[in-house]
């Protein structure tokens, strides 16, 4: 993030707490044992066999508008990530580089399934989602200037809200890998509370429409 520190300075934010908090994390890597075959083998089995028991608990867990199947599946395995943070697992070597190879192949598989070719015979949408981002950056900046906000902070909050797990890790890696695991978290709380707002305002803006 090159301009991060010109923003942060115009906004008068502090970003001595995260720095600290990247710091211990970087830190915490320290005690990992070397990368080896084996490890990354294991690893990927591991990865391998959590999706798969996430997937199978997760079509049995109740579904609704509000949290379908796919984001019981996203919670259940960010949840047994975060389980295997606090177990031995965290010591073995190579984790971070599985995680970045899973990471780029998410994105790329979301990619694959884009369609461009009715981009161009939907301008209204295509300006209407313009003009959306743009006011979701104007108050970014508003809410930046008025609580203090470092740049990194409003950028994973926003991409937490707007492109989620895909995107989110990726801003967290840029500015330090020991922040990924916030990237996801943040990620995950902008999947619930950006789909029930998202849903919320829908209801009222028919009911608008209604009236």
């Amino acid at each position: 993030m090159p301009y991060a520190a010109h923003f942060n300075r115009w906004v008068k934010a502090d970003s001595r707490a995260l720095d600290d908090v990247s710091a211990r994390l970087a830190e915490s890597k320290t005690d990992q044992t070397q990368v080896s075959g084996g490890n990354v083998l294991m690893l990927l089995a591991l990865s391998c066999v959590v999706s798969s028991l996430s997937q199978w608990l997760a079509a049995m867990l109740p579904a609704s508008a509000y949290f379908s199947t796919t984001a019981w599946t996203v919670a259940l395995v960010t949840l047994a990530g975060i389980a295997g943070a606090v177990t031995p697992l965290r010591r073995v070597g190579g984790a971070d580089v599985v995680a970045t190879v899973l990471l780029n192949l998410m994105i790329a598989l979301i990619a694959s399934r884009a369609s461009f070719s009715e981009l161009l015979e939907a301008p209204v949408y295509i300006l209407a989602g313009g003009c959306i981002l743009l006011t979701h950056g104007v108050i970014m900046v508003i809410a930046a200037k008025l609580f203090r906000l470092d740049l990194f902070t409003c950028g994973l909050a926003s991409l937490a809200n707007i492109g989620g797990v895909a995107s989110a890790p990726v801003l967290a890696a840029s500015y330090s890998k020991a922040l990924i695991p916030v990237g996801v978290l943040m990620a995950m709380l902008g999947y619930i509370v950006g789909t029930a707002g998202g849903l919320a305002v829908g209801k009222v803006l028919s009911l608008i429409a209604g009236a």
